[in-house]
C-alpha cells in the first residue's frame, strides 16, 4: 500500500535526523500527518506505551500492515518479537 511505504520512510527519515516539516515535504504529506505519526511511533516504540499489546494490537493501531509495522520498529531500534502464548498457571 502507497501509504505503507510513506509511513515507513517518514521512520527512515526521523532515524536520520531530518525534521517533522522536511518529512512531510519531501514525501508530499501534510504536516499533521506526518506529526500525528511520528507522535504514534515514539508512544509505541520509544516510550514503551504497548500497554500489553502484542504486534498484532500495535500494528493494527497504526493501521500499517505487518511488514510495514516491522519496518518501521527496525527504524526505532526494537527487534519487535512476535510473543509466543505461555501456557501454565
Amino acid at each position: 500500500m502507497e501509504l505503507d511505504r510513506k509511513l515507513v520512510d517518514v521512520a527512515r527519515l526521523n532515524s536520520e535526523g531530518v525534521g517533522r516539516n522536511s518529512i512531510a515535504d519531501q514525501l508530499g504529506l501534510e504536516r499533521i500527518v506526518v506529526a500525528n505519526y511520528l507522535d504514534i511511533f515514539s508512544d509505541i516504540f520509544e516510550n514503551g506505551d504497548l500497554s500489553g499489546e502484542g504486534h498484532r494490537e500495535s500494528s493494527e493501531r497504526t493501521g500499517l500492515s505487518s511488514q510495514s509495522f516491522d519496518d518501521v520498529a527496525r527504524f526505532y531500534g526494537v527487534g519487535f518479537r512476535r510473543r509466543k502464548r505461555e501456557s501454565g498457571s
